[in-house]
């Protein structure tokens, strides 16, 4: 199940991708530049696929959408970082700690120095 879930979100970013492409241009895309874009790819066109995508994103701007989920995307990332930084803290002190010398330094190198 995990595989099959995988590959169809591959195919539905496919089809996401061909529309981004198509909106970069500044027009709103149609049906038919979608699957030109996905022709061009070399993707086998779905046109059931291409009429959900083409209804999921009807009356919405492309670039709303993106803005929209760039800010949930900096907001959940927000809390593991925290909590990253959080645990390098105690990390990074150990290492300082480790790192300084000691008097015992000299016996490592058999009386050398």
């Amino acid at each position: 199940r995990g595989l099959c879930t995988l590959l169809d979100t591959t195919r539905i970013m496919k089809y996401i991708a061909a529309y981004a492409l198509c909106a970069l241009s500044g027009n709103t895309p149609a049906k038919a530049d979608v699957e030109a874009v996905l022709k061009a790819a070399g993707v086998a066109v779905d046109a059931a696929r291409v009429e959900t995508l083409m209804t999921e994103m009807s009356g919405k701007a492309f670039d709303e959408l993106v803005a929209e989920g760039q800010k949930k995307m900096s907001s959940g990332a927000a809390a593991p970082a925290a909590a990253a930084a959080g645990a390098a803290k105690p990390a990074a002190k150990a290492a300082a700690k480790a790192a300084e010398p000691s008097d015992d330094d000299d016996d490592e190198m058999g009386g050398l120095f």
